[in-house]
């Protein structure tokens, strides 16, 4: 019994190695990926370093279940390939231990990472979502930090457009400037024109001082009570001028994070299940009152005109019942009612539509919280066998191997989750697709390892080949010999 303990920690000591680095190398990548996403969203805007740290601080739980996936998978494949590459699993099994008595250690500690995946995912991705959203919703929408280029109007101080010709190098002498006002009305009423300047900022960057020399001003005097009968523009030479701007407009501001709680990514199984049922029950009810509509509308003549059908009957028999009031009436009504009823249907099928792809979105969420943790035991039972087949360790081929298994419960994930949003698979079926797809793959393996296939033997397969040739070979010269 002491003998199976030190073998299970053995084994352990075996995979938390290799798991860290990976898990962490997975989070990186899956970091990089948010970064090259959304980096068009974060440069340009002089944020600070700490508020880009903690936008990477609230995503980064968002990407730790699939971090965690792919670390189980990749570390599962290099910790049993390595003990295949040095005989230890030879050796284990010649001391009557059968292989999958080896995955019971590594299968213990996946189970207790799978279950934290389910409560992080439960408890800690939404709120860290939640502060999130709110951040970036400030990011996003927080204007570009005030830099000019010579040559080009720059537009981000609201009511100012500012082109300067030339900026010396030190930043604060400017030439050849040009700044249109239109804070009036959103018109251009001021236009200022000047040589040179110099351009400062106060000390806490909150606005902008440009001091101007030998310069015009043009004015549209449109407050002028006698702006039609007398003169309609002003012009004002100066030898300097001092024009601030307010760039307090250009800081980040600090959106409430409770305009965001109704988003489905921000709530845990409960809020996910209350707002499933919230969302059917409202899609029933736009459905009832559509039938309840058409219905009333359909039945309508047998209350207003008991006898049109007769009525029709006989008079469509009649050539001359085209001129006939009551019949046109009756067509004119029967037509924009059936014109209005239409109306009513698509619109209230759209609307049943747009309700179903929410509640869908609702659905994707509170299954992921589920599939992901499983997908994780999965992919470890891929891995585990998988490694002591191959017999290799390191991060060469079981990195290979990991990365091609891992983009296809990716992809499958990805083409499941999409066909659920888009109404196409029901979501029990979309959601579960990747994990479906692989468990057999699973099963598979570890009968093909506890068997000792020779899985990855190009000789195997060469043999067999041969064998394949050679019985039919020996199938003809049988067939032969009888003929004779």
């Amino acid at each position: 019994m002491f003998r199976i303990k030190k073998l299970d920690v053995f084994i352990l000591k075996s995979f938390v190695g290799p798991f860290i680095v990976t898990f962490f190398i997975s989070a990186l990548f899956f970091l990089m990926q948010f970064l090259w996403k959304y980096i068009d969203e974060l440069v340009g805007k002089g944020l600070e370093w700490y508020i880009i740290a903690e936008l990477l601080m609230y995503t980064l739980p968002n990407l730790i279940p699939l971090a965690l996936a792919m670390g189980i998978l990749l570390a599962s494949i290099m910790a049993y390939g390595n003990m295949g590459e040095r005989y230890e699993l030879v050796i284990i099994k010649a001391s009557g231990i059968p292989l999958r008595r080896a995955l019971y250690p590594i299968l213990g500690f996946v189970l207790l990472l799978s279950y934290g995946s389910y409560l992080f995912s439960n408890y800690v991705i939404p709120a860290s979502n939640l502060k999130f959203a709110a951040l970036f919703w400030d990011v996003r929408n927080k204007k570009p930090a005030f830099d000019i280029h010579e040559g080009s109007f720059y537009n981000d101080i609201d009511g100012y457009s500012i082109k300067i010709g030339k900026k010396d190098k030190n930043g604060k002498d400017i030439y050849d400037v040009l700044i249109y006002d239109h804070t009036d009305d959103q018109t251009n009423t001021t236009v200022v024109v000047a040589e040179r300047g110099e351009m400062t900022s106060s000390k806490d960057k909150r606005f902008l001082y440009f001091n101007l020399y030998n310069g015009i001003r043009y004015e549209e005097m449109k407050t002028n009570p006698d702006y039609y009968q007398t003169f309609k523009h002003n012009k004002m030479k100066f030898d300097k001028q001092e024009i601030i701007f307010d760039l307090s407009q250009l800081e980040m501001g600090n959106t409430a994070e409770d305009l965001f709680k109704g988003n489905h990514q921000l709530k845990d199984l409960a809020g996910l299940q209350e707002g499933i049922d919230s969302l059917n029950l409202q899609a029933n009810q736009v459905y009832d009152e559509m039938v309840g509509f058409t219905n009333n509308n359909y039945h309508i003549y047998d209350t207003l005109y008991p006898n049109y059908i007769d009525t029709f009957n006989i008079y469509t028999a009649d050539w001359r019942a085209k001129e006939d009031p009551n019949v046109n009436m009756i067509f004119t009504q029967a037509l924009n009612i059936a014109r209005t009823t239409k109306g009513v249907i698509e619109n209230n099928r759209k609307m049943i539509t747009d309700i179903r792809q929410k509640e869908a979105k609702h659905e994707v969420e509170w299954y992921k919280k589920i599939t992901v943790p499983v997908a994780c035991l999965v992919l470890f039972l891929i891995g585990a066998p998988l490694g002591a087949i191959v017999r290799k360790g390191g991060f060469g081929w079981p990195m290979v191997i990991a990365i091609l298994l891992f983009l296809v419960f990716y992809i499958l994930s990805i083409a499941g989750e999409k066909m659920t949003k888009e109404l196409v698979a029901k979501p029990v079926v979309g959601m579960w697709l990747a994990v479906a797809a692989l468990t057999p793959v699973g099963i598979w393996l570890i009968s093909k390892a506890t068997r000792d296939s020779s899985l990855f033997d190009p000789d195997a397969y060469i043999r067999a080949i041969r064998r394949f040739f050679l019985f039919g070979k020996k199938k003809d010269e049988k067939s032969a010999t009888l003929k004779k």
